[in-house]
């Protein structure tokens, strides 16, 4: 049991280095890399949870199930784990590491996330003010405007 615990552990670390790689790799300005970029993460999130899941499963019904929840969450004190229970609490350091790492991630990516989208929105304002520009020029070159008005298609500088 605490063999496939230490397994199953190791197998998250893998995923959560996995899921370092992809959140170190999501300060990027191209929305279509980004939006790749996070559902490649979140797939990540999904399998963590059925490992998860799958830790739970072979414990909770153990006489040791506390102990051993202990060990998984690093609750206890090292030196009061039991030495068959170590391998686990080890294990476990190792992801809550990585997982401190990424919530370091999580911040510049919420900064860079908000920053992305104050550029769209200027970008887009920006786009809607050319529009009605636009779409005023438009209307002027409807009307009839009088020769030597500053209106008129030949006194523009738009």
């Amino acid at each position: 049991m605490i063999e496939e615990i230490v397994r199953l552990l190791k197998e998250k670390n893998e995923l959560l280095k996995q899921a370092e790689s992809i959140s170190a790799a999501m300060n990027v300005d191209d929305i279509d890399e980004l939006v790749t970029l996070d559902e490649a993460r979140n797939n990540i999130v999904e399998e963590l949870k059925k490992l998860d899941e799958r830790v739970k499963l072979i414990y909770e019904n153990s006489p040791q199930a506390d102990s051993i929840s202990r060990a998984i969450y690093n609750q206890e004190d090292y030196a009061l784990v039991p030495d068959e229970l170590k391998p686990i609490y080890d294990s476990s350091k190792e992801n809550f590491k990585i997982v401190a790492h990424l919530l370091t991630f999580q911040d510049e990516y919420n900064q860079h996330l908000a920053h992305l989208m104050e550029t769209l929105q200027d970008d887009m304002k920006e786009n809607q003010k050319s529009g009605k520009v636009a779409k005023y020029l438009k209307a002027l070159d409807d009307q009839v405007i009088p020769a030597g008005s500053v209106l008129s298609k030949a006194n523009r500088k738009a």
